[in-house]
């Protein structure tokens, strides 16, 4: 009749039951979405707790066990990346000084591998912070948080120290990209010299001696009681000094540098024996190469004959 409603067309019936279809599968999406949230609201508290207990107990393969548990139910989470490379930084330290003492090249690798894992960890933790601080904007989620990243950055500045210390190979850039952010943030005067101090380290690792030259120099004309950029500088100069052929300033410069180090550097700092028996060696080999003699050259013109 006039007033009856139109009949549904099959057209019309089927994009319907699709329509119903795609609204059913996505609620049921949001639900397991918000159903796994709930879950791991209630579990990744736990999980992280027993990661930070065992930490603190000094249990740490149990510890970073933990911290891998939480990065696998959460990926996106960075106090776990955070936690695990803490926990391998502390673990790598005693395991690599037992080894030194002991003369264990095994120890020396195992603990090697900790720091390149913790590296790798406090970069994944870094990166993650960003990401979650980007999500949550300016507004009053993202507020406040300026300090807590400096303890991410700070913690990923002491993987890179750690790694240098022992000699484990790292991506050089990398380290020097992170030192260089650390340095910006941190506002403690003695621990940002002992950071710019690593900048110099991280380019005479990768080989960029001019530029681990500068880098020190430019800390110590801002610093001049910066030891560990003398040191640094002591080291990249006698590099540079000891090529060939030799440049007898340069290693004379270096002596210099290394010199102070080991007048102004605590009694308690091992590397001062190291450092003055390296002043001796180098001085020895500046006495050599006075001593050498000089190629003679061919005399010309009229020449006296003896009689």
């Amino acid at each position: 009749g006039a007033g009856g409603t139109a009949a549904a067309t099959p057209a019309n019936t089927e994009e319907a039951k699709k329509q119903a279809a795609a609204m059913a599968a996505e609620r049921e999406r949001v639900e397991k979405e918000n159903a796994r949230a709930t879950e791991l609201n209630a579990k990744l508290p736990e999980i992280l707790k027993a990661g930070n207990d065992a930490f603190t107990a000094k249990r740490y393969d149990e510890a970073i066990a933990k911290y891998d548990e939480g990065i696998a139910a959460d990926p996106e989470q960075s106090v776990f990346p955070r936690n695990k490379a803490v926990a391998l930084t502390n673990r790598a330290t005693p395991k690599y000084n037992a080894a030194v003492k002991a003369k264990d090249e095994a120890g020396k690798e195992s603990a090697r591998a900790d720091l390149k894992a913790a590296v790798a960890s406090a970069e994944k933790a870094v990166a993650n912070f960003r990401a979650s601080k980007a999500k949550a904007g300016a507004g009053a989620a993202g507020a406040g948080r300026g300090n807590e990243e400096v303890g991410y950055l700070a913690d990923r500045f002491e993987a890179y120290r750690l790694a240098f210390l022992t000699l484990t190979p790292v991506d050089n850039d990398a380290a020097a990209k992170a030192i260089s952010e650390y340095v910006e943030v941190e506002n403690d005067p003695a621990k940002k010299n002992r950071a710019q101090a690593l900048l110099g380290e991280a380019y005479f690792q990768a080989g960029k001696v001019d530029e681990s030259i500068a880098k020190y120099r430019e800390i110590l004309a801002a610093n001049p009681g910066n030891i560990e950029a003398m040191r640094g500088l002591g080291i990249s100069l006698i590099t540079k000094g000891g090529g060939e052929p030799a440049d007898p300033q340069l290693l004379q410069e270096g002596i210099k540098s290394l010199e102070q180090f080991v007048s102004k550097a605590p009694d308690a700092d091992t590397r001062k024996q190291e450092v003055a028996q390296m002043v001796e060696e180098v001085k020895g080999s500046i006495k050599e190469l006075a001593n050498k003699p000089q190629p003679t050259q061919p005399q010309r013109g009229n020449q006296r004959r003896r009689p």
